[in-house]
């Protein structure tokens, strides 16, 4: 889900990481949009992506499969369910909302 980036000397770039899983990458990206249905938490992430930082529609959904893959691999390391109660972007999205 990250990018690459190559520095070199005073250059900089940040490129589209094509060496990856692109099966669960689709995965993430799917899971991550039918997520701003269902999750107010998830939906005001992606607003909050393309209005305030002016991100391109798949550069937010991309950053929030990020988040998604990030809540995954908590519940997977500490063998616990997902509670999205404890989620603190969660909670500032529901009394937002």
């Amino acid at each position: 889900m990250a990018a690459v980036t190559r520095a070199s000397g005073r250059s900089r770039k940040v490129r589209f990481r094509y060496a990856a899983n692109t099966i669960l990458r689709e995965a993430a990206m799917w899971w991550a949009y039918n997520s701003m249905k269902e999750a107010p938490w998830a939906k005001a992430a992606f607003r909050e992506a393309r209005d305030r930082r002016g991100q391109h529609y798949h550069r937010a959904l991309r950053g929030l499969a990020a988040r998604w893959m990030r809540v995954l691999w908590t519940c997977w390391s500490t063998h616990t369910p997902c509670a999205l109660k404890r989620h603190t972007t969660a909670q500032a999205a529901l009394s937002a909302g």
